[in-house]
């Protein structure tokens, strides 16, 4: 039966300081770590790393256990002189072969004596290597008494006190101190012999190589060199935990989950770390859809906070989506099916995002595509437009006015003989679509009367595209009357009259120029167009022909004339006329208005 391999020995195994380190583990856990399952769990956690520091670590770990798997295999196919001088070959230093001798009968050591003189007989090329490790082995047989006699009498409780030490500065302290007693081959071997002795105590394994590395370097640098290795553990233990952490968060069933799973881990992976965490991670997976994604959420949650990037995030993702249908629609019903299934199209970062298509492909020399874009921008225009004829949000209007404002110098810039035709109709669309949202603009603040002067800059920056806009110069004209601007106001009806003479609401403006200027005769004559017209006209006619007769001193004609206007006028017509008429009593004192304002129930103004 297959069992699991030891996940902590394996974990020690992987995070051991240095190679050397972990060959120890492997030598002294052979029956946990030279298993299939161990290899296999290893292979799993290589291949499944996106950290490309950590997975070269767990690779370079699995070929050492591979290998020593292979070693163990041609072990067992060896007779046991040959698996003894195969230690004998392997020994590295004086304490390792004081450790063969130590754990290897006489008998045994005399015969490996023997065989080793036959290969170095028979191998002449490596008779010398040979005969030097004989002659240590020879050495190490005749001292091992001696040494073990030193060992126990002068240098293993030393030794024992060093690794007992608080910390590692009383640790480098301390061999400082004791530098010329331990730091010699008696002191490496009897540290050797403790480890025998207490198998599996890592405390001593990990003083064993500190003392020889030690002995090679010296002591600051032997140290340093233990610090150092310390601290790329740590960072590599702290390298795999967002590593790991950031895998679970890409990998999150939905955003409402990633969200989730990003607030709960804030403090760890919104931090340098975990943007560089994050971009290993993408290093070793080049070109990852998304991983690159989830770098410039993490960068946004970190610039504007969670819920605001994660808001960009999804409104993004739907204005992608939208875009996609939008270039698909090959028709106007096509048009209107898009609109419909993606209404965030007449929000204005969706507006703003396909403008920003229009510029790039002006910028790129792409006219043909620059103007297939800006025809369904502006088609997207023209229905916001009648989305927000009436009730708007003023900054937001501004912001709609600002776009094509930014776009016209862009539009204008795609001239190109083949397609001047196409071109112009675009631009004239654009200021047409401008000079609309811009005498809505000007009507939401005309139903104020104390915002009288933002409605005429509104309509005044609608004529800045499109000067023949009759319908902006009426609108204007009205406001220059409420705000006293009665040379301007007379400019502006002029000229809306020469652009569109029938116009309904053309003879009523003359008619509250003329009223405010006190003109009666003027005012009496444009009062007589209006009654000779229908509906509403009428109404309105006999009112400014009652305001006429008022300005004259004409009281009786007056107040029957207005009797007809108000039996004429609906509720809404009435109430425009009592304010009227009010404003031109403030503004002509001198008139008697008593019996006219008596009708509409107002005693005094």
């Amino acid at each position: 039966m297959d069992h699991p391999p030891d996940v902590a020995r394996l974990a020690e195994y992987i995070t051991a300081t240095d190679d050397d380190n972990a060959l120890a583990l492997l030598n002294r856990y052979a029956s946990e770590l030279l298993t299939d399952q161990a290899a296999a769990e290893l292979e799993r956690l290589a291949a499944a790393e996106r950290d490309p520091q950590r997975q070269q670590l767990l690779q370079r770990r699995l070929d050492m256990l591979q290998a020593a798997q292979e070693w163990q295999a041609q072990l067992a196919s060896l007779s046991p002189h040959e698996r003894l001088f195969l230690a004998f070959a392997t020994v590295t230093n004086d304490s390792e072969m004081l450790a063969l001798v130590h754990a290897t009968a006489a008998d045994e050591l005399d015969a490996l004596e023997q065989y080793a003189e036959e290969r170095a007989a028979a191998k002449s090329e490596n008779a010398t290597a040979i005969h030097e490790r004989l002659d240590r082995l020879r050495w190490s047989r005749n001292q091992l008494s001696e040494l073990l006699a030193q060992a126990t009498q002068t240098l293993a409780d030393k030794l024992v006190a060093w690794i007992q030490t608080p910390d590692w500065d009383a640790s480098q302290q301390y061999l400082h101190e004791h530098a010329d007693e331990l730091l010699t081959d008696a002191g490496e071997a009897t540290l050797h012999l403790l480890l025998l002795a207490n198998e599996g105590n890592n405390e001593i394994e990990t003083h064993r190589r500190l003392l020889r590395r030690c002995r090679e370097l010296g002591i600051d640098d032997g140290y340093a060199e233990l610090e150092q290795a310390r601290q790329n553990a740590a960072a590599l233990a702290v390298a795999q935990a967002l590593g790991d952490k950031f895998v679970a968060w890409i990998q999150t069933p939905d955003w409402d989950a990633s969200q989730q799973y990003l607030r709960k881990h804030a403090d760890e992976l919104l931090t340098d770390a975990g943007e560089a965490a994050l971009k290993l991670l993408l290093e070793a997976n080049p070109g990852h859809e998304q991983i690159e994604l989830h770098i410039t959420l993490l960068r946004r949650c970190r610039a504007v906070g969670i819920e605001a990037a994660y808001a960009e995030f999804h409104q993004a993702t739907a204005i992608n989506a939208a875009m996609n249908a939008l270039m698909a629609a090959a028709s106007l019903p096509e048009l209107e099916q898009a609109l419909a299934a993606h209404p965030v199209l007449l929000e204005l970062p969706a507006l703003a995002h396909l403008a920003a298509l229009v510029a790039a492909a002006t910028q790129g020399e792409q006219r043909q595509d620059a103007l297939a874009l800006l025809g369904r921008l502006l088609w997207l225009f023209d229905q916001y437009n009648f989305k927000h004829n009436t009730a708007i949000d003023p900054a937001q209007h501004e912001a709609f006015i600002a776009l094509h404002e930014h776009l016209l110098p862009v539009a204008t810039a795609l001239g190109d003989d083949q397609l001047a035709l196409h071109l112009r109709r675009s631009v004239g669309h654009l200021r047409r679509s401008v000079g609309w949202a811009c005498n809505t603009l000007g009507n939401h603040y005309a139903a104020a009367p104390e915002s009288t002067a933002q409605a005429i800059a509104a309509y005044t920056r609608g004529l800045a595209f499109n000067d023949a806009d009759a319908m902006l110069l009426r609108n204007r004209a009205g406001e220059q009357i409420e705000a006293g601007e009665y040379e301007a106001a007379r400019n502006d009806l002029e000229r809306a009259g020469q652009l569109e003479p029938d116009a309904v609401r053309l003879p009523v403006l003359w008619c509250e120029l003329y009223a405010a200027l006190g003109d009666a005769v003027a005012l009496h004559e444009q009062a007589s167009a209006l009654l000779a017209g229908d509906g509403q006209a009428i109404a309105e006619g006999h009112f400014y022909a009652a305001i006429a007769h008022a300005l004259n001193g004409e009281e009786e004609p007056a107040v029957a004339a207005m009797q007809r206007a108000i039996a004429q006028a609906n509720e809404q017509q009435r109430t425009e006329m009592r304010t009227t008429l009010m404003r031109l009593a403030r503004l002509h004192p001198a008139v008697e208005w008593a019996a006219v304002l008596a009708l509409f129930g107002v005693k005094r103004v």
